[in-house]
């Protein structure tokens, strides 16, 4: 079963939030897969994003 999840965060100061969903197309891989994560990340805070870090846990 393929698994998506969306979060945004609003700037103190800021009207327009910064908004990011994943999706992976299933919920269990094997060691050494390749795991096909799509990001989309929409940026409407003029806050600039200097970097991005992915964390996956067991």
């Amino acid at each position: 079963l393929p698994i998506s999840e969306s979060h945004s965060k609003t700037f103190t100061g800021h009207i327009k939030p910064l908004s990011m969903s994943v999706f992976l197309p299933v919920r269990g891989f094997v060691p050494g897969q390749t795991v096909p994560l799509k990001i989309n990340l929409k940026n409407e805070s003029n806050v600039d994003v200097k970097k991005l870090r992915i964390l996956f846990k067991k």
